[in-house]
């Protein structure tokens, strides 16, 4: 270490203190020869380790070591070329400002010191010439070289060489550009295009084939300058992967490092069909950094899509094994699948937290889980729970007749009884808890679910799949099992639905749980649709503003068309259904033929009626709209077998036979209307 001017040798006392010239730059050095910072004229250029003043209460006879650090000459780097320490080479420089040199310090000569002790890893300690016979240096880049040693440094005549040799260099010469390339701060974004050079320099020589171990040096270096060239262009353009790989000559650079024609088939498939070329990204998302920054995400996606086939084929493999589960079993079935996914390709750059996918009695229950062991883990758990279930060793939740409307049977695996207990305790407890559901609200739901979680967990290990199926009653899982049970009530191709059955089944889902734990948003649209098949079947118009637009209710507003339903038969007899526009226009021409013959037509004006409602804004609807007023006007032809006179008005005894009529049928309202009246009392 090295302070304040003082430069002894190890162990020596300091000399007399240096002229005040000699103290104009100061070093700190590490134990193993790197510089931490430097001082020039008394103030600090870069942050280091502890510093002490250089004022003279503060100086000492001896050098201060640096704390923590080994500070004895034999951990010092050596230079190869003087087979000097660092600290012994500015002890001499030292030596020589006493005897009256000038001072040398600044920019140049700390890189000097930096590239003679650096570390024997580093690009300019590993790159070695190997001149061949009568070896002549190249004098334009001996002159280039030169230029960028100036002060302040000039890079322009490197770049023309770069781009102007026109043979192929010798290796030495070769060495000498890559040293000068390698100082390059690869941060700044002028020296980043001097870099790029380089890169097309030794594409255009084809350096890395005619000198591969001089390149294979340097390949790491390249392979930082092309994630940054990536990096500054993603940023400022916003250039896909493949775009970017497609500019100039990126895709050559990128055989630099990585495989050349594994690069150009990945960049040949379109962004959807990865699997095809699945083992060409393994090999350059291994190879390089910037393909993984590139292509990590498809290769970890297609990856990450082979575990959960795994997981789900030896799950389901599991359950339809006919064998009695036991504990012992269920262990060695998860050592194996894990043992399996290890094997993948690609495996071990996952992302430790996934989204776990269980199946419980034919439901899916997506979790974040914390590795592929606990991924396992919740999917078997889910397995072993729904045979329980269905085997009668364990009792079903307190929800589950919400959220498992239409239970699936899961396989023929016999599980252990023993396996339940635990699970069966905790739910009998959970169902003590939870009496009051019908109280709850979503909120309260929540909150007591989420308190609750860990005492049920120190009964039940695998207590997070009844975590799951409860947290679904609430949230976007309650919407969408409301939005599924709303079209259970609707009708579809195969299913005819009245529109007032429709109307009077929304009210009676509106008691149900499955309504309950639904977000009020979703309420609300089923609310609005009930309210309107109300209106269509008392023959007004319905508002369905608040839904027609939504998203998630597309399903259910599709499914309007089919109340508008007309059966016919084809040439071959069979019955063919028709509906909505079809229905509408096929019922309209046979009423227009029955119309015009003076028969009824109610029967198609009602179903006109309720399309025109479901689909108001129908461009051709108004022929319809218009032969419908004529039928509301009674605007019917004389009909000839009509009883009267022959100037149509009626007679007298069929008159009294109308009256007649009119009496039994108003006493037979009044009693109808008695007897309701009296189950009241009832």
């Amino acid at each position: 270490h090295l302070a304040q001017g003082q430069c002894p040798k190890p162990g020596q006392p300091t000399a007399a203190r240096p002229p005040a010239r000699a103290r104009g730059a100061d070093l700190f050095v590490r134990g193993d020869g790197a510089i931490l910072r430097e001082r020039q004229g008394g103030a600090e250029s870069r942050s280091g380790g502890p510093h002490e003043n250089s004022s003279a209460e503060n100086d000492e006879d001896v050098v201060r070591p640096l704390p923590g650090v080994d500070n004895s000459a034999t951990h010092v780097r050596v230079s190869p070329t003087t087979g000097k320490t660092l600290r012994d080479t500015i002890y001499a420089e030292w030596e020589r400002v006493l005897g009256g040199g000038k001072p040398r310090w600044g920019t140049l000569y700390y890189q000097e010191l930096r590239e003679e002790f650096a570390a024997e890893c580093s690009i300019t300690r590993r790159l070695t010439p190997d001149p061949p016979p009568g070896f002549a240096p190249d004098m334009n880049l001996l002159r280039a070289l030169a230029a960028c040693k100036a002060t302040p440094p000039k890079r322009g005549p490197f770049s023309v060489w770069l781009q102007t040799v026109a043979d192929r260099p010798q290796q030495p010469t070769v060495v000498a550009a890559f040293r000068e390339a390698a100082k390059l701060r690869l941060g700044c974004k002028k020296q980043i295009l001097f870099a790029k050079q380089v890169l097309e320099f030794v594409v255009r020589h084809s350096i890395d084939r005619h000198f591969p171990d001089t390149w294979c040096i340097m390949k790491e270096w390249a392979d930082r300058v092309l994630l940054q060239l990536w990096i500054s262009a993603h940023s400022s353009h916003k250039y896909s992967p493949r775009e970017w790989a497609m500019l100039e000559d990126h895709t050559a650079m990128l055989g630099l490092v990585a495989d050349l024609p594994a690069v150009r088939k990945v960049l040949a498939v379109q962004d959807t069909k990865w699997q095809t070329v699945e083992a060409e990204l393994a090999i350059i998302t291994k190879s390089s950094k910037v393909c993984q920054e590139l292509w990590g995400g498809a290769s970890s996606d297609l990856t990450a899509t082979r575990v959960d086939a795994v997981i789900a084929q030896r799950i389901t493999q599991l359950a339809n094994s006919g064998q009695v589960l036991t504990k012992l079993i269920l262990l060695d079935a998860k050592q194996k699948i894990l043992a399996e996914i290890a094997a993948l390709p690609n495996a071990g750059a996952l992302d430790r937290k996934r989204q776990s996918v269980g199946v419980y009695r034919g439901i899916e229950y997506t979790r974040s889980v914390d590795g592929f062991a606990n991924d396992v883990s919740f999917r078997i758990a889910c397995l072993v729970k729904s045979l329980c279930v269905e085997q009668k060793h364990l009792r079903a939740l307190w929800c589950e007749d919400v959220v498992v409307m239409k239970p699936k049977s899961v396989g023929d695996a016999v599980v252990d009884a023993a396996l339940a207990a635990p699970a069966d305790l905790a739910r009998k407890s959970c169902g003590v808890k939870f009496a009051k559901a019908a109280e709850l609200t979503t909120e309260s739901l929540v909150e007591l679910v989420t308190n609750c979680a860990s005492s049920y967990l120190a009964v039940d290990s695998d207590w997070a799949v009844e975590q799951c199926m409860m947290a679904s009653l609430t949230g976007t899982d309650a919407g969408s099992r409301l939005i599924a049970a709303t079209l259970e009530e609707m009708p579809s191709e195969t299913k005819a639905v009245d529109i007032q059955a429709a109307a009077l089944r929304m009210q009676w889902l509106a008691t149900q749980k499955v309504y309950q734990f639904a977000g009020t948003d979703t309420q609300a649209k089923c609310d609005c649709l009930a309210r309107g098949f109300g209106r269509i079947a008392d023959g007004r118009a319905p508002d369905f503003t608040g839904i027609s637009g939504d998203e998630p209710f597309r399903p259910v507003m599709t499914r309007l068309q089919y109340f508008v339903r007309i059966e016919t038969k084809d040439n071959a007899g069979q019955v063919v259904p028709k509906f909505g526009a079809d229905a509408l226009f096929f019922g309209y021409e046979n009423a227009k033929t029955d119309f015009e013959a003076g028969k009824h037509v109610h029967g198609w004006s009602k179903l006109a009626k309720t399309y025109m409602f479901l689909m108001p804004n129908t461009a051709y609807l108004e022929e319809v709209q218009q032969f419908l007023a004529k039928i509301d006007s009674k605007e019917m032809p004389a009909d000839s077998s009509s009883a009267g006179n022959k100037k149509g008005r009626p007679t007298k005894k069929n008159l009294k036979r109308s009256i007649s009529a009119a009496s039994d049928c108003e006493d037979e309202v009044d009693a109808k209307a008695l007897k309701a009246a009296m189950k009241m009392f009832e």
